[in-house]
């Protein structure tokens, strides 16, 4: 560092010694300013290094600020002088140790020479350091002494000196610290765009030094181009206005800020203006906003290919689903049957797999939404039942649900998500379950004033999960523990949707299991409780065998072939007038020379999309089918897209691939068609059962297909009643001559009229006679199985009798 100084001081002198009056010229005296600048910034900076080596007071300047006193123990008892300052104000009666004032070695250095005074009654003095309330360490010389109060208490008298750099030092510091900023300028400039103060470095990018911006203006320094965009914020902090923004001189982006500098008059006298170099962040931004963008496109694709994917796959199967049941109803051989068994079983599988792929990629995007309605707990659990009866009897399964009596009736959440968590939960206990039982039990598990938590138990006896699977069951397209390629059905997304859905309504999920003895699976969700004024509100069911759509006139309107097809051949059988049209311009063709009850439309058509067809003809005030309900028939699952068709002008929608019952119930609930109402018998599911729970009849599909016609429903009863006595009396003379092939026989005849009327254990019972007496030819379980049999049918009987409605 001194050898650097001394050369940099030789060059100054020769400089000054060779600059003569008549030699004064400007180029010289930059060269000098400059050189000087450069020293004294040195020199300041030399300054630092001097004060990181030991404390040296007698360098820096002293003079005494404090005196404590303390005793024996190293409590303070007193302190007078500048320690107030230092340590803020104390309260005399709790004052505290010196330990607590110096940092550990400190206060060790200070107990050896307040020894060394006790011992030797020599003043000591030495340098230390004193902890300040902002924890800052102070450099204090510290001089002990003895001291004598009153009744002759000896303390330590401890006087202490503060050493602090003189003003002129810590002005040199401010400046280095002005001058040394990074990426950073500071200008303070007069009202003439002069500059009176500079500070920072990044101007060296420009190749300017402070030196060379100070004492001159805006123009003189700057290149035409930083001119042009700087002067703006020099402009307005001149006039009085704040201002700040973004501009790029030669390759770097800066953040400039301007302000205005008031003089005592509070008139402008000049301006500061701070510029940053902010090309990093603005990388970092660009960054930022790329990845933002990308993540919104691959949003996009998503959404994208999840339309696409569904519409290419949905309205292939539509046609598959709709032809399979219309074939069901014609005459078939029974190979014929069993193929078309075959056909529509494979296609529910294949559509449910889609299903399952589509939801999952919808919960994973954000799209799936929750409700927030009354809905029925006992008819949601019935619901799950009957829709999964027919695999637990094919299975011979027992299969119980308990709903406890202190479960609300009604509450307020989201039924259909709540639906597709059991249906998934029980249907995969079936899937795995040979033989015993899967039970499904709902409890309410605790509530507060606004809220009820309900518990959903599935149990199974079934095939049971290893521990080590237990952590990987829930992830996507998982399991564990499937070995044997028969039991690997499904592509396995069944418990990640659960687990996905319980986490979207707030709830908790829990599985226990062993291997081979079975599973457990437990959900707990809240709902919001009830008041008596909310009402549950479903659609209303109606039944093909009763044609309430009779002489009605419906458009349908589809560009695929196999749609159209499909169409007229369900729509024949309905006894109604209709029209086909095979794209959106003819069916705005039909909607205006002919008047419809109904409108359906496929969304996806040449010319014109449903959509438009839709909004053209609810515009046309002239059209007579303005105001006529419109059905939107599409393969689209996209909550955003559904919602955009009915914000559109539609009445309602219909997804591919949909069944005729199900086309058939949303028609007549579009056109509110009016239904005699005929109380049900059906049994709710709200108390807890025992273990042979026993059948109760049902004639709620027997209500919906005589639509309200009583006499046409006690007609239907009394055939099933003379139906029932004849299968009884010939099961019990049958088995009474051994002829066990031929009980077997009548069994089978008798399975569906006794379904029709859910009597499951009843129908249980009759599928294991016709399978022992038709198929394993096992003789011997039979008689007794008989006799319960049509005991059990004479019961049914019985009851079936004071169902029949008074006319």
């Amino acid at each position: 560092m001194e050898e650097n100084l001394n050369k940099h001081l030789e060059q100054i002198s020769r400089l000054i010694s060779g600059l003569r009056e008549k030699d004064a010229d400007l180029k010289k005296l930059v060269e000098l300013d400059k050189s000087l600048d450069l020293l004294s910034h040195k020199l300041k900076t030399a300054r630092l290094d001097i004060y990181t080596g030991e404390l040296k007071p007698e360098k820096q300047g002293a003079r005494q600020d404090a005196v404590l006193y303390f005793d024996k123990k190293f409590n303070i008892i007193r302190f007078v002088g500048a320690m107030e300052n230092v340590f803020g104000r104390r309260n005399p009666e709790r004052l505290p140790k010196i330990s607590a004032i110096m940092a550990e070695e400190d206060f060790v250095q200070l107990k050896e020479r307040t020894g060394l005074l006790w011992e030797t009654d020599e003043p000591q003095s030495f340098d230390s350091y004193i902890v300040s309330k902002n924890g800052i360490m102070l450099p204090v010389n510290i001089l002990l002494e003895k001291v004598t109060f009153g009744d002759s208490l000896e303390t330590v008298s401890a006087g202490l000196l503060f050493f602090n750099e003189t003003p002129s030092d810590l002005e040199d510091y401010r400046e280095i610290l002005l001058e040394n900023l990074p990426d950073i300028d500071v200008y303070l400039f007069d009202n003439q765009f002069r500059h009176v103060l500079t500070g920072g470095r990044e101007k060296e990018k420009m190749k300017l030094s402070n030196a060379d911006v100070t004492g001159k203006t805006l123009f003189e320094v700057f290149d035409e181009k930083t001119q042009k965009r700087l002067f703006p914020f020099y402009r307005n902090a001149l006039d009085g206005k704040v201002s700040e923004g973004e501009v790029r001189i030669k390759s770097e982006v800066y953040f400039v800020s301007a302000t205005p500098v008031y003089g005592l008059n509070k008139q402008v006298v000049g301006g500061a203006l701070i510029s940053q170099n902010v090309t990093k962040e603005k990388e970092v931004e660009k960054n930022l906003i790329r990845a933002k963008r990308e993540a919104e496109d691959a949003d996009k694709a998503k959404s994208v290919f999840l339309a696409n994917m569904s519409h290419e796959i949905r309205t292939p199967l539509n046609a598959i689903v709709g032809f399979t049941g219309l074939l069901n109803k014609t005459g078939l051989t029974p190979q014929q049957k069993k193929f078309s068994e075959l056909i529509s079983k494979s296609s529910e599988h294949l559509l449910s797999v889609v299903n399952e792929v589509l939801f999952l990629f919808k919960l994973g995007m954000g799209k799936v939404f929750i409700e927030e309605v009354p809905f029925n707990t006992r008819e949601l659990v019935q619901n799950v039942k009957e829709s999964l009866r027919f695999r637990a009897d094919e299975k011979n399964l027992g299969f119980r649900f308990i709903v406890d009596k202190a479960v609300p009736k009604v509450v307020i959440g989201d039924p259909f998500r709540m639906k597709q968590i059991l249906i998934n939960l029980t249907a995969n206990a079936l899937k795995f379950t040979d033989e015993g039982k899967v039970a499904v039990r709902v409890f309410s598990e605790k509530a507060t004033s606004k809220k009820v938590y309900l518990r959903f138990e599935v149990e199974d006896t079934g095939i049971g999960i290893s521990k080590e699977d237990l952590d990987t069951i829930f992830d996507e397209f998982a399991q564990p523990g499937m070995k044997n390629e028969k039991m690997r059905k499904g592509a396995g997304l069944g418990l990640t949707i659960v687990r996905k859905l319980v986490e979207l309504l707030n709830g908790r999920l829990h599985v226990e299991s062993e291997l081979g003895k079975g599973s457990e699976f437990t959900v707990v969700i809240p709902f919001v409780k009830a008041k008596k004024s909310d009402k549950v509100e479903k659609p209303k069911e109606y039944d093909l065998n009763f044609n309430l759509l009779r002489n009605k006139r419906i458009l349908y309107a589809d560009d695929d072939e196999n749609n159209l097809l499909l169409a007229e051949a369900i729509l024949s059988g309905w006894e109604i007038d209709f029209e086909i049209a095979r794209d959106g311009a003819e069916a705005l063709q039909w909607l205006e020379k002919e008047t419809f009850d109904v409108v359906l439309l496929d969304i996806h058509m040449p010319h014109f999309s449903g959509v438009d067809v839709v909004k053209k003809t609810r515009r046309n005030t002239e059209n007579a089918n303005r105001h006529v309900k419109m059905l939107a028939v599409t393969a689209n699952v996209m909550e955003k897209d559904l919602e955009k068709y009915l914000g559109s002008g539609f009445d309602d929608y219909i997804l591919k691939p949909f069944r005729e019952d199900k086309l058939y119930n949303k028609i007549c609930n579009l056109l509110d068609i009016e239904v005699q109402e005929i109380k049900s018998a059906e049994k709710e599911t709200d108390d807890e059962t025992p273990e042979n729970e026993t059948d109760h009849f049902d004639t709620s599909d027997l209500m919906k297909t005589t639509g309200g016609n009583v006499a046409f429903f006690n007609q239907m009863m009394d055939t099933f009643i003379t139906n029932a006595k004849d299968t009884s009396q010939s099961i019990s003379r049958l088995a009474g001559e051994g002829n066990w092939e031929e009980v077997g026989q009548k069994a089978h005849k008798a399975i569906p009229s006794f379904r029709y009327f859910k009597l499951h254990n009843l129908v249980n019972d009759l599928t294991r006679l016709e399978e022992l007496g038709l198929h394993q030819k096992n003789f011997d379980p039979m008689p007794p199985m008989a006799q319960k049999t049509a005991a059990a049918i004479d019961t049914i009987i019985e009851e079936a009798e004071n169902f029949k409605l008074k006319e």
